[in-house]
């Protein structure tokens, strides 16, 4: 297994150099760090920030293993191999192939003041290297707390605004009563009829985003929602957290927590400020109807809950909320439970 050189193995704390290094060795050390850095990156080095932020291309802990796979796969192969660069300046990852790491690129900047005196060997400046570790230290921690911020504004709202379709899901699945396992909404097991199913379910989400911005582009995903495969519910789970259930091993579907997805739809739509009532109303009015034509399909698959009387109120309480929502001093409704 590949492991990086803990600091505990680098004979100093200066991104694993010595402190004092014979001025040819530096020289070289820093034009093949150069040399690296403008394979990977295709362009030369420029400001610490800068490089740093060119790193995330490598280190960015959103992306997917895919991405940095094929990222990584398609480093150039380095000729000769960097022979004097070693963990934790340069991340080895084939015979000829690799990355300079940040901590790479910070050395470099370390090494690059020590070469601008006459000494032979050089030394390297301890005040600098605390300084380039203090910037390493604030880069790292953004990494580390992306992910976790990135959902907590998910959660509390203050993230990317939801696309129609996952808020249409959310309101399918209030309209079909899918409020508890055993009204969920439930994907049937044979592939020949699961199409069937993803047809009745889409028509009324593609009803609703249509109406709801009329003439805009679709977006993404229109022929991809399932409850199985598709990005819708996983989209709508993202902002509404374990109000929504979605259970892979059955493929169902259904809301733990109905006041939070009236709370969140309500909320995500009062965001929306091109949006009147009128429309929001027109476009809720529109899965309704469509959801009236699939109905039979739903009831054929065991599936289909909906009462007039309960459709009726989540309309007037969606109304409720979203006039709050668009009130000058709305009050805190989506904040992490």
């Amino acid at each position: 297994m590949h492991r990086v050189q803990s600091s505990a193995q680098a004979p100093h704390d200066r991104f694993g150099l010595p402190p004092l290094i014979q001025r040819p060795k530096a020289l070289i050390l820093v034009t093949q760090i150069d040399q690296c850095w403008a394979a990977q990156s295709g362009s030369p080095m420029r400001d610490l920030p800068s490089d740093l932020h060119a790193l995330e291309t490598y280190f960015d802990p959103l992306a997917r293993g895919g991405t940095i796979r094929d990222r990584i796969t398609q480093l150039p192969t380095l000729s000769p191999p960097p022979s004097e660069l070693r963990e934790p300046v340069f991340y080895r990852v084939g015979p000829a192939q690799g990355l300079i790491t940040p901590e790479g690129r910070a050395a470099r900047d370390l090494v690059d003041e020590a070469l601008a005196t006459d000494e032979d060997p050089v030394v390297l400046n301890e005040t600098l290297a605390d300084s380039l570790y203090r910037e390493l230290l604030v880069w790292y921690r953004h990494l580390v707390f992306s992910r976790v911020n990135q959902v907590v504004d998910l959660l509390r709202g203050t993230g990317p605004r939801l696309h129609p379709v996952p808020i249409a899901a959310i309101l399918l699945l209030l309209v079909n009563r899918s409020t508890s396992s055993e009204r969920a909404l439930l994907r049937p097991a044979d592939p020949r009829r699961q199409r069937d199913f993803d047809e009745a379910l889409r028509a009324p989400l593609v009803a609703f985003a249509k109406e709801l911005v009329p003439g805009a582009p679709a977006g993404r995903g229109l022929n991809d929602i399932s409850l199985s495969d598709g990005w819708v519910l996983p989209e709508a789970r993202r902002r509404l957290g374990t109000a929504l259930r979605l259970t892979p091993t059955d493929k169902a579907a259904y809301l733990a927590d109905e006041d939070r997805a009236l709370t969140v739809v309500a909320s995500e739509l009062a965001l929306r400020r091109d949006l009147t009532w009128p429309s929001i109303s027109r476009a809720y009015l529109a899965l309704c109807s469509t959801y009236d034509s699939v109905r039979s399909t739903l009831a054929a698959f065991g599936v289909a809950y909906e009462r007039p009387d309960h459709t009726r109120d989540v309309l007037t309480s969606l109304e409720e909320r979203w006039s709050e929502a668009r009130s000058p001093h709305p009050t805190e409704r989506t904040e992490v439970p």
